[in-house]
């Protein structure tokens, strides 16, 4: 692969390290070492890292550093690459197109510290709801779990076993007033409708009497 085709390979894996020019020309020469050729495949253990720093910051006469187990005692393996990166020089990282040291000493803590977060490809499990969980707990063929519930639900549920039901003849709604009838024991007033032909005529009215004119009058014997 080309140089930085093979550096973003080796950050998608080990983001700590700085792939510089160096170490690609060194990794061409067909040094045949197995820790080299994982820096790109994989997340390196911590024994293997201990092996790669012994490797990066090699000696006079490529002789490999003595470096402290990473296991054992962490604090004194970053102390021991912190010093040996301090006579190094800052390189040229394809990545983020800015000088950095070898090693990103706070990213390699966070990664391979005790107090470690998780990586980047590590899966995280998502909290399922209460309807879900116990969906699943049923097709599992398992027994619920009950929901965990906050002090002021259990208060209000608390409270609702203490109080008395409510009486059946209990109205909350606003009583209705109700007919004479009803009150009295009497019974329903019944109203019969007539039919038309038995219903009493209209009383006739009164033509008015037509005024007389002067020539209709008759005349007066004298």
């Amino acid at each position: 692969d080309d140089f930085h085709g093979e550096a973003l390979e080796v950050h998608l894996k080990n983001p700590w390290l700085t792939y510089a020019l160096p170490l690609h020309r060194f990794r061409e020469m067909c040094v045949r070492l197995p820790v080299l050729d994982e820096i790109d495949e994989q997340a390196l253990s911590h024994a293997e890292l201990r092996e790669f720093c012994g490797v990066l910051f090699m000696g006079p006469g490529y002789s490999e550093v003595a470096l402290p187990d990473p296991t054992a005692d962490w604090a004194a393996f970053v102390g021991a690459v912190s010093g040996l990166m301090a006579r190094e020089n800052r390189h040229y990282n394809p990545v983020t197109k800015t000088l950095c040291p070898w090693i990103d000493l706070n990213l390699l803590n966070q990664i391979y510290g005790p107090q470690r977060a998780p990586r980047p490809h590590t899966f995280t499990p998502y909290t399922m709801s209460t309807s879900a969980r116990f969906s699943h707990v049923q097709w599992q063929g398992g027994s619920p779990q009950q929901p965990q519930t906050s002090p002021q639900q259990q208060q209000w549920a608390h409270r609702q076993q203490q109080e008395p039901p409510p009486s059946p003849q209990q109205n909350w709604a606003k009583p209705q007033q109700q007919p004479a009838w009803q009150t009295q024991g009497q019974p329903p007033p019944q109203t019969q409708s007539q039919p038309s032909w038995q219903r009493p005529a209209p009383p006739p009215q009164q033509q008015p009497t037509p005024k007389q004119q002067p020539w209709q009058v008759p005349p007066t014997q004298g």
